[in-house]
C-alpha cells in the first residue's frame, strides 16, 4: 500500500489496515460459492 500512502500523503506514524474499492467493475463477477451453516463455523465455549 505504499503507493496509496503517497498519493493520499498518509502521516509517517500511520498505517493503511483496510481498503474499500467502490466502483463499477469491467467483467462480471464470479459466481458466488455456498454459505456453510453455522454450527459448521461457529463454535461454543470448546472447539468440536
Amino acid at each position: 500500500y505504499d503507493e496509496i500512502a503517497k498519493i493520499i500523503n498518509l502521516p509517517k506514524d500511520h498505517i493503511i489496515v483496510l481498503m474499500i474499492v467502490v466502483g463499477k467493475s469491467a467483467e462480471p463477477a464470479n459466481p458466488r460459492g455456498g454459505q456453510l451453516e453455522l454450527d459448521q463455523v461457529v463454535f461454543k465455549n470448546k472447539f468440536n
